[in-house]
């Protein structure tokens, strides 16, 4: 009798228990993670491509932010996050063109701007403009930051002779450190289009020297690496990106792919 009770409440506990998602409603289900995800902005979200247009990514900013932007009188932080979502659907090409007109009237408007717009400028294999970009970010900082960091200015080769550089510390702030190491990162990226990754990683190991906090410059320090099957070094570096880029994916598939 205990048992044929203990039957008889198991099956009105299955028969009261919620159904689980599946077919429809648990597509249904994941869209919504996403939709949740990208509406906080995270630009290395990866948005599957049969995301209907209702959970599109352009969706999960104000509709005001968007018409501001579309008007050409954006603020950083509202190019920003439209840069980030159509880098979230890939379409880098569409984010170039939000982010190149605010780079173009002030190199160092925001960090995050800048990562934005390298990282759809590497996506599209534009080396020259790369070493525009770097070159642009130089000529604003010190001479004497520059030869500290191994950079030289836009009327010379990106990179001083080997061994050249010096601590920056003792002929610069905080702030001049950070501009120096930007500029050295985006250098970086233009050899890494390149794949050219000794000196790639030269200016990313002294833009992460002079700036540890930069998360973007040690991602490519780890693509550097895993594309030359360093897997030790790479691992290490996507290690440091995670901690630095915390709600990031993009350090995490790269571990994956090691």
């Amino acid at each position: 009798e205990e048992a044929a009770a203990a039957h008889s409440q198991r099956q009105q506990q299955q028969s009261t228990r919620q159904p689980e998602p599946t077919g429809a409603g648990l597509s249904g289900w994941l869209l919504g993670v996403y939709a949740a995800y990208l509406e906080c902005n995270r630009p290395d979200m990866l948005v599957p491509d049969n995301v209907p247009a209702a959970h599109d990514a352009t969706t999960c900013a104000p509709p005001d932010a968007l018409a501001t932007v579309a008007a050409g009188a954006a603020t950083v932080v509202e190019v920003c996050a439209r840069a980030a979502s159509l880098q979230a659907r890939h379409d880098w090409r569409q984010a170039v063109s939000l982010t190149a007109p605010m780079i173009a009237a002030d190199p160092f408007a925001d960090e995050r701007l800048v990562t934005l717009h390298v990282a759809s400028l590497v996506a599209l294999r534009l080396p020259h403009e790369l070493l525009g970009l770097g070159h642009a970010l130089a000529a604003t900082v010190s001479p004497s930051a520059l030869s500290a960091i191994g950079l030289a200015g836009p009327g010379s080769r990106t990179l001083l002779p080997s061994g050249s550089g010096s601590s920056l510390g003792s002929v610069a702030g905080s702030a001049e450190r950070a501009r120096a190491a930007l500029a050295a990162y985006v250098q970086a990226c233009y050899y890494y289009v390149l794949a050219q990754h000794e000196p790639a990683r030269r200016l990313l190991a002294a833009a992460t020297q002079q700036h540890w906090q930069l998360g973007a410059a040690w991602l490519v320090l780890g693509h550097s690496f895993a594309a030359e099957s360093e897997h030790d070094q790479a691992h290490a570096a996507y290690r440091t990106a995670q901690r630095l880029l915390p709600g990031a994916v993009e350090p995490l598939l790269a571990l994956g792919q090691l």
